[in-house]
């Protein structure tokens, strides 16, 4: 489809505009899947810390979570009608890799992870233009390996005919600084481009003797090339973020849990009730560091290949690399009752290589538009440890499990979708895909312990490993999986399946559309199915199924009721989720993984309102309601399935049942400059608890919360004559949690094994920020 297309009402989410542009109210108001966006204005209402994803708590149906869900160099996990992505080290998710995350068109989402990909991969606000988002599996066009619950592009700042430069510089609560800078060549004989850069660091809001310093480094270029019949562009981004990152902290007071370790006589009780609500263990005490870096490089090629017919091709390359580093020897304790110590100690680099191409071709005809192509991606996933970077005493002294296995991945779609025409304003989108997915599992070992046990015996003889390497068999605790070794023998697994869809959109009354989907899609199972295939019969497995439905009214209305716009959408869906595995750590030894396997039902309603009174006063309201519940659960306790258990009719976990956010914006006139003040209030309804106690979902809930936010705005041209070469001067003002609300953002239901207490059953949580200040100038050139 061609670029200037994007202004017709044939033009919807299966148009390539997708990938790069923000969606306007017209292309939304004709597609026949629910979409939503995201512009400047939007992102610009939270902190320059943030990203794109906290942007998407204000639609409905999605709810941000993790230990700093306020920040974008934080790992979160994003939660889309039920359906996660990402991290929050938050168990009982019903499905964390089950939403597409995309840069600039080009999917982040590991093959394999079972997290997907790491939220601070999303540049900060200051290097995007806006956010594009489908709900559920949308159209073949679109749809990626993982776009289960939806598709989330990320869209940074693009190149475009006019030259400028922009800068900013922040600070606000927990000592946080946050610089920006990016400028724009504009179009010279065909080419421009834009680079730009951003550096973010803060401490944590928690309070304890630690800052838990975090620290984001991030850059974006792209190049383009505009010539008749189409355009040409290589983009490149790089991310760095290095979090310190504070531990989860219990509801109530657990006996044992002291803020100097496990059960330290006369250390104060830690818990919210006891060492404070927003406390935190000493680093001395417990550590985690994480390190999330990206290297993508791609280009995207438009062409005319004749009036009717045009190509799109769309080739990346992306490595990524974790590292993870936690040290937790004192809440390590005793061994259990077979003779297995806890695990104290993290150390793991995983890194992955990807290369994709997708190619695309659209075909214009008289009465319907047909689009037809597919991908190819292949990805290569090493996970592995490095004792050499740990302390020998470390290794001696306290378990240490590291392991080496690779995954090889080849993932391969063809698709086919029309958009029929066969009146006006009455479009119907069949589609059928076609997917292959490939994995191939190889299992390289563990470091030999009886290797470091002997090597350095003489200087620790009295250390637990060369005690345990003398006295029992590493290979017949637990299932072969003890110290954290995994001995899976190797395997590959292909599944190939074909996806149909439909989707419909009428314009029945002028500004009024109904629309509405129905759609079978697949994604391959994450790699715990894979790394624990002693507790996974691999014969049985099948690709998690997706069978969704959604049905819905638009309304795009320009001076209706005394208003000046408004866009209104309002939709209900249903999706069941099949082959579902539920990863357990056992609470008897958070070394061995159990799983839960089940199906899902997922329904629900979601609203947006938004509306101009007048060139002053505007408002948005968004509103979601979810229903969830397993459909079948059955659990194996310790891996036998002579103990089976059903769990059906309980609820999902870890997402809240209502979200809505209500916003006003004033602006006031002035003679030498515009100042916008913007309240919104977020509302979270109760949402219920993962059992880790008992491997199984629950039914008891943890409360609702609202956070009350302030963004004041200042933009002037005063100082035009005053500095050299400025156009504009912004200054603003943010406030968060305006009222000091605590609330948790997450929780769940321990079964000990965090802190190796004597007992479980107790909740554990991650508080939510408290009130937060930022002050920001920027300054267009």
């Amino acid at each position: 489809m061609s670029a200037n297309a994007s202004s017709t009402k044939q033009v919807s989410t299966t148009s390539s505009s997708f990938s790069d542009r923000v969606l306007k109210d017209k292309q939304k108001f004709h597609s026949s899947q629910s979409v939503a966006s995201l512009g400047k204005k939007e992102l610009n209402l939270f902190s320059p810390q943030s990203s794109g994803v906290q942007a998407l708590s204000q639609l409905p149906g999605i709810n941000i979570s993790g230990y700093a869900a306020n920040s974008g160099t934080a790992r979160n996990t994003i939660s889309m009608r039920g359906v996660k992505v990402g991290w929050n080290s938050v168990p009982g998710d019903l499905e964390t890799n089950g939403i597409t995350a995309m840069f600039d068109g080009i999917p982040l989402n590991s093959l394999i992870q079972g997290t997907g990909w790491h939220s601070p991969e999303v540049p900060l606000g200051a290097l995007l233009s806006g956010v594009n988002v489908i709900y559920g599996p949308g159209n073949p066009r679109n749809r990626w390996y993982d776009s289960l619950g939806g598709t989330i592009n990320f869209i940074p700042i693009q190149p475009g005919r006019h030259p400028y430069g922009k800068a900013s510089v922040s600070y606000g609560s927990d000592d946080a600084i946050v610089a920006s800078a990016a400028a724009a060549t504009g179009e010279i004989d065909g080419w421009s481009a834009v680079i730009g850069t951003a550096y973010a660091r803060s401490n944590s809001f928690r309070v304890g003797l630690d800052n838990w310093p975090t620290r984001a480094n991030q850059v974006f270029m792209k190049v383009r090339k505009d010539f008749t019949g189409g355009r040409w562009s290589v983009g490149a981004y790089w991310q760095r973020n290095d979090e310190f990152r504070p531990n989860m902290i219990p509801v109530t007071p657990v006996a044992g849990v002291t803020t100097q370790g496990l059960n330290i006589a006369g250390a104060p009780l830690y818990s919210q009730q006891t060492s404070g609500f927003y406390s935190d263990l000493p680093m001395s005490v417990w550590f985690k560091n994480n390190l999330v870096e990206n290297y993508l490089a791609y280009s995207k090629l438009h062409m005319k290949l004749a009036d009717n017919l045009h190509l799109n091709d769309l080739f990346w390359y992306r490595h990524g690399q974790l590292r993870h580093h936690r040290v937790n020897l004192s809440y390590s304790g005793n061994y259990t009752s077979s003779g297995a110590p806890f695990a104290g100690l993290e150390y793991y680099i995983p890194n992955s290589n990807t290369f994709g191409d997708k190619l695309a071709l659209d075909l214009k005809l008289p009465y319907n538009r047909v689009s037809f192509g597919g991908y190819v991606i292949n990805s290569v996933t090493n996970n592995q440890g490095d004792p050499s970077a740990v302390p020998l005493s470390y290794i001696m002294n306290e378990n240490f499990g590291v392991g080496s296995a690779t995954y090889n991945n080849t993932y391969v779609a063809a698709f086919i979708q029309d958009r029929i025409t066969p009146i006006r304003h009455f479009s119907i989108v069949p589609g059928l895909q076609w997917v292959q997915y490939y994995t191939q599992y190889s299992n390289y070992g563990p470091f030999n312990a009886a290797q470091y046990a002997a090597q350095y015996g003489a200087e620790y003889p009295n250390s637990p490993l060369v005690q345990d390497v003398n006295n029992y068999s590493l290979t017949n605790l637990y299932n072969g999986t003890s110290y954290g070794f995994n001995t899976s023998p190797d395997v590959s697994k292909t599944f190939r399946r074909l996806a149909p869809s439909l989707g419909l959109n009428y314009e029945f009354l002028p500004g009024v559309t109904i629309y509405g989907n129905v759609a079978i899609t697949y994604k391959a199972p994450s790699g715990g199915a894979y790394n624990s295939s002693v507790l996974t019969d691999l014969n049985e497995l099948k690709p998690i199924k997706s069978n969704d439905f959604a049905i819905g009214f638009r309304m795009l209305k320009h001076h209706f009721m005394g208003l000046r716009k408004i866009y209104a959408d309002v939709n209900f869906y249903h999706d069941h989720l099949s082959h579902e595995t539920e990863a357990v750590t056992l609470a008897s030894n958070p070394l061995v993984t159990t799983f839960g396997y089940g199906a899902a039902t997922l329904n629900g309603v979601n609203f947006s309102l938004k509306g101009d009174v007048n060139r002053v006063l505007s408002g948005f309201f968004n509103l979601g309601f979810t229903h969830e519940y397993w459909t079948t659960y059955n659990y194996y306790p310790n891996g036998d399935t002579s103990l089976v258990e059903n769990y059906a009719g309980l609820p999902v976990s870890n997402t809240p049942v209502w979200n809505a956010t209500l916003g006003l914006k004033y602006r006031n006139y002035f003679h030498y400059g515009v100042l916008s003040s913007v309240l919104w209030d977020q509302y979270y309804g109760h949402q219920y608890l993962w059992d880790n106690n008992t491997g199984v979902p629950s039914n008891q809930s943890w409360g609702a919360y609202n956070v009350l936010n302030l963004n004041e705005t200042f933009r002037t041209m005063a100082l035009n004559h005053v500095i050299p070469g400025v156009k504009m001067v912004k200054v603003s003002a943010q406030i968060a949690n305006l009222l000091g609300r605590k609330y948790n953002s997450t929780a769940y239901i321990s079964s000990g094994g965090y802190f190796n207490s004597a007992t479980g059953g107790y909740i554990i949580a991650n508080p939510g920020a408290p009130r937060t200040f930022f002050l920001t100038v920027s300054a267009t050139f």
